[in-house]
């Protein structure tokens, strides 16, 4: 999901969710996004992977999971 501004997040607070193909806090943050969390991943050799599916917040990659 692309960075939203703060003014959505905050008219829209506890009501946007964001699926991340992570097990955040893993590989979550800025530029992990898309194939490039799968690559970082494989890459890292985790012995597993999921996702997470959580509120957003103003923080990237943040928010109750």
């Amino acid at each position: 999901m692309k960075l939203l501004p703060v003014e959505i997040v905050k008219e829209y607070q506890n009501r946007i969710l964001n699926i991340h193909p992570s097990l955040l806090p893993q590989f979550g943050g800025k530029g992990f996004y898309g194939m490039k969390v799968h690559e970082a991943v494989i890459e890292a050799g985790a012995a597993e992977s999921g996702v997470t599916v959580h509120l957003v917040d103003e923080e990237y990659d943040h928010g109750k999971i």
